[in-house]
């Protein structure tokens, strides 16, 4: 299974407010480039991510997928092979769109059946 995982620029930004976490809430207008990674997905007995750039334990592709694993206990285990095409640190939200398409892969991958609001919670 291929997946696309597209990058995204913010249009506008704004500062609501600031969370009791330090962290602050945002208003943002985003929108999808052209620009994408490429995610293949194959059977496996474990989770394995591969990405020449990203050491795997800190991978959000990893983390999502050995999250949901743990979660939904499929049967069999994944891998995960990242064409990384958006460049890390640049403000195009390339990992948060692999981990997000990651996500809806896996749901599909695994059988899972999960509603969009179950997603949501695993974001």
């Amino acid at each position: 299974m291929n997946r696309r995982a597209y990058a995204k620029v913010n249009l506008a930004l704004k500062v609501v407010g600031k969370r009791t976490d330090g962290y602050h809430e945002l208003e943002m207008i985003m929108t999808r480039i052209s620009l994408f990674d490429k995610l293949i997905f194959k059977k496996s007995d474990k989770i394995e991510v591969v990405c020449p750039i990203v050491k795997e334990e800190d991978n959000l592709v990893y983390k999502v997928a050995k999250y949901m694993k743990e979660k939904y206990h499929p049967n069999g285990g994944v891998k995960i092979i990242i064409d990384k095409r958006v460049p890390m640190e640049a403000g195009l939200g390339g990992g948060s769109s692999d981990a997000s398409e990651t996500i809806l892969a896996l749901n599909d991958f695994w059988g899972l059946g999960l509603t969009k609001e179950e997603m949501k919670d695993v974001a």
